[in-house]
């Protein structure tokens, strides 16, 4: 009987307490509890991974291995995302080489992109090339809006381009 007793015990404790993690977990006041990363501002470290943008400006971009989340499954992926302005002219540039079509507005969807829900511009109007997207090195997908040269970008293990860039130049030059 006293065997019994122990192993319900343990048992029922083992429960409680996966109930409980588990809970932690499930509930928005974990999401809410979680740390984000800050926004960062910098653009040379996406100038050497997207050249075919040119000079960058105006940046506010995340990268996932910012946030440590301890409810993350380890992971060699990271993926950043973010908005930059880009130097007036590029996306006509583009354009004479590329197709682009109206496109639905970015979403965050994982937790460590709140502060990006939050700077999201107001009256933007998106355009995205399937084309441009593919003729880059990088996994990339870009969404460009004509109005303020400003660029939505999320890619997923981006590396340091070294060489031309697909992006037209003004001047004819092709390099990054």
């Amino acid at each position: 009987m006293r065997r019994r007793t122990v192993i319900g015990l343990g048992a029922g404790a083992g429960i409680g307490f996966g109930l409980l993690g588990l809970g932690r977990l499930l509930s928005p006041a974990a999401d809410a509890a979680s740390p984000k990363p800050p926004l960062r501002t910098e653009t040379a470290p996406l100038e050497r991974r997207f050249p075919q943008l040119g000079p960058l400006s105006d940046a506010k971009w995340l990268i996932d291995s910012d946030a440590d989340d301890a409810r993350s499954l380890p992971s060699p992926d990271h993926e950043l995302a973010g908005f930059v302005r880009a130097r007036p002219g590029l996306l006509a540039e583009l354009r004479a080489a590329f197709a682009f079509a109206p496109e639905q507005p970015p979403t965050f969807s994982s937790w460590w992109e709140g502060p990006l829900a939050e700077a999201v511009p107001k009256d933007v109007r998106w355009v995205r090339s399937e084309a441009f997207d593919a003729s880059g090195t990088n996994h990339g997908w870009f969404l460009f809006d004509p109005g303020s040269d400003l660029v939505f970008f999320r890619a997923v293990n981006p590396q340091v381009v070294v060489g031309p860039s697909v992006a037209p130049q003004s001047g004819g030059s092709a390099s990054g």
